[in-house]
C-alpha cells in the first residue's frame, strides 16, 4: 500500500502531507514537478518489472483510487502486474498471511 500520484490533492491534504514534503523538500505549489517525478504512476515505463499491489477500500491513508491509477497505468503498458482490493481493509493492514502467500506465488511467477 503506497501512494502512487504524489500531485494528488486527496493525498497532499491528508496525514502524509508533511512526509511528502519531507520527501521532496518543497511544498507541492514550489515544485509540482518534483512532486510527479517523485510520483510511481507517472514512473512506469513499458520495461518496468512485474508489479503487485495491494490496497484497501477504506484506507483513509492512502485511498483505493491510488491503486486504480497504478492499476490503470499498469495495464496501459502492457506490464505484468496483479492488482489486490480489499474493500474493507484499511491501512492497518491485518489480511498479512493472505498477502504474504500471493507476494511468494508472485515472486515464483516473475522472477
Amino acid at each position: 500500500v503506497t501512494p502512487s500520484d504524489l500531485t494528488s490533492e486527496k493525498i497532499r491534504r491528508g496525514r502524509m502531507n508533511t512526509d511528502i514534503e519531507k520527501l521532496i523538500g518543497k511544498k507541492f505549489d514550489e515544485a509540482p514537478e518534483e512532486y510527479r517525478k517523485a510520483s510511481p504512476a507517472f514512473q512506469v515505463r513499458r520495461n518496468s518489472p512485474p508489479t503487485i499491489l495491494f490496497y484497501g477500500g477504506s484506507d483513509n491513508l492512502v485511498p483505493a483510487e491510488q491503486g486504480s491509477l497504478m492499476n490503470a497505468r499498469l495495464k496501459e503498458l502492457n506490464i505484468k502486474h496483479e492488482y489486490y482490493l480489499y474493500p474493507e481493509q484499511s491501512h492497518n493492514w491485518s489480511l498479512l498471511n493472505e498477502t504474504l502467500d500471493k507476494m511468494i506465488a508472485f515472486a515464483d511467477r516473475y522472477l
